[in-house]
């Protein structure tokens, strides 16, 4: 294959068309283009997907599974079709419901509820 100058131009413009899709994101609207999200029929967990099953006894809340997501440090939850603040900032700087709605009260010390800090720690890792 010999290398023609309208080759090398059709090379470089891929390549600028690639980096500018990539900088730019997809275009589409509604959809973030920071954010993975499984492949069109794949049957793959949501990122941010957490459940019950997997945090077992430390599990904080009373609906079994749900979505976490994270934006300029407000960590919320999603399930049922239902979002929830989850840490301060999002109860700050959203108008989302608190997550008391569905936080589970502590078995084992009355007046007190399960540990939340795992879901926050989880939900601010998707913003890095």
């Amino acid at each position: 294959m010999k290398l023609t100058p309208i080759r090398v131009f059709a090379g470089l413009f891929i390549l600028i068309g690639l980096f500018l899709m990539v900088r730019l994101g997809s275009g589409v609207p509604g959809v973030d283009p920071r954010v993975p999200t499984a492949a069109p029929g794949s049957t793959a967990a949501p990122v941010g997907y957490v459940s019950r099953a997997e945090l077992g006894d430390a599990w904080p809340l009373t609906v079994d599974d749900g979505v976490l997501a994270c934006r300029d440090g407000s960590v919320t939850f999603t399930a049922g079709g239902n979002s929830y603040a989850v840490n301060g900032t999002a109860k700050t700087a959203t108008s989302l419901p608190d997550i008391d709605a569905i936080w589970a009260d502590d078995p084992s010390t009355p007046g007190l509820k399960i540990n939340i800090a795992p879901l926050i720690e989880r939900g601010l890792a998707l913003c890095r």
